[in-house]
């Protein structure tokens, strides 16, 4: 991770707290059967758009999508963050691995959309998905209980 992702992610803290759009669940790790553990996925996505005007849309539709994302069992939260007129990056957090299957399913004409837009809008896109392992002790906004 560089220096400018870590600031990065200390802001989005700092200047976006998650229960801002969080369903109210918990940050701590979900039992799956047979008793293991599974840490909450945070999904990153970075889009760089051909052009300025098309943020407006990519808005838009993250809204509709984080609509859907609200009524998912399972998701924790989400944040829209513009680093440039033409880049974006969206994170959104998931108690599990199925809570991110069950909102792909239910939200199935959405997410799809989104994707196929951003592949004729972006000039470059990557997602990334990690599990949490920690949360840093510097962070006030989120529970310590996610490694508990």
């Amino acid at each position: 991770m560089t220096l400018e992702s870590t600031v990065t992610l200390e802001r989005l803290t700092a200047e976006s707290p998650v229960r801002q759009h969080t369903d109210g669940g918990s940050l701590r790790q979900s039992t799956m059967r047979g008793g293991r553990t599974q840490r909450p996925l945070v999904i990153v996505t970075r889009v760089r758009l051909r052009r300025a005007r098309d943020m407006f849309v990519a808005w838009r539709r993250y809204r509709r999508i984080l609509a859907a994302a609200r009524s998912s069992p399972g998701f924790i939260a989400s944040d829209f963050l513009v680093r440039d007129h033409r880049t974006f990056v969206t994170l959104s957090v998931w108690r599990d691995e199925s809570s991110v299957d069950g909102f792909e399913a239910a939200a199935m004409h959405l997410h799809p959309d989104a994707v196929r837009w951003a592949n004729t809008h972006a000039t470059d896109r990557w997602s990334t998905v990690a599990r949490q392992a920690e949360v840093s002790r510097s962070s006030s906004s989120w529970p310590r209980s996610l490694v508990e």
